[in-house]
């Protein structure tokens, strides 16, 4: 043994180590056990709050939108769609399946054009709301793993993204892959 060194004094290893019951805690909220510490929890959630700002973008985002769903004039795309929810279920399924495409969001767009009608607007009224959809649940998702500052960030950037913008104003299957996409992400974590 060295001259500087003490005796040996085998410490009990921290993670099995147990203190007796009857020990009070320390008043510092610090562990008894030297070098470890409590995990800090995270600050309370503020729901009534967390819900105001993300309705403010939720707001913020069909003001962004609204004005430009009747401005631009539908393209080839969109015709497509039109043309593709004027058919029959069974039609739809076998039209999109041979083009590569899930009908899923044809079938959707026939049952909204069935009771809103086919113009402009109301064809891509769906797109906007899914959308705002996926702003909403993209916050709840970034919540979860983040805490509310980031997720109101995220939700806001999604907001103001040109391409979501544009996605969500579009009688395409975009927004509804977007939103399934968070929406599957949400599910899991």
């Amino acid at each position: 043994m060295h001259p500087l060194e003490g005796p040996r004094v085998r410490c009990p290893n921290p993670r099995t180590h147990r203190l007796p019951r009857n020990t009070p805690p320390h008043p510092t909220g610090e562990s008894h056990r030297r070098g470890l510490s409590r995990v800090r929890k995270p600050p309370p959630v503020n729901n009534r709050c967390f819900a105001r700002r993300l309705a403010l973008i939720l707001l913020l985002a069909t003001a962004l939108a609204l004005p430009q769903i009747g401005w631009r004039s539908p393209w080839t795309d969109e015709f497509t769609t039109l043309e593709v929810s004027r058919l029959g279920w069974e039609a739809i399924a076998s039209n999109r399946l041979a083009a590569g495409h899930f009908p899923t969001c044809f079938w959707g767009m026939r049952a909204w054009s069935a009771v809103f009608g086919d113009s402009q607007w109301s064809l891509r009224f769906p797109s906007l709301l899914l959308n705002l959809g996926s702003i909403l649940v993209l916050a709840l998702f970034v919540r979860r793993g983040a805490g509310e500052r980031p997720a109101l960030w995220a939700a806001l950037l999604y907001a103001l993204h040109q391409r979501c913008v544009w996605a969500g104003l579009e009688a395409r299957p975009y927004p509804l892959a977007i939103f399934m996409a968070i929406l599957m992400a949400y599910a899991v974590v």
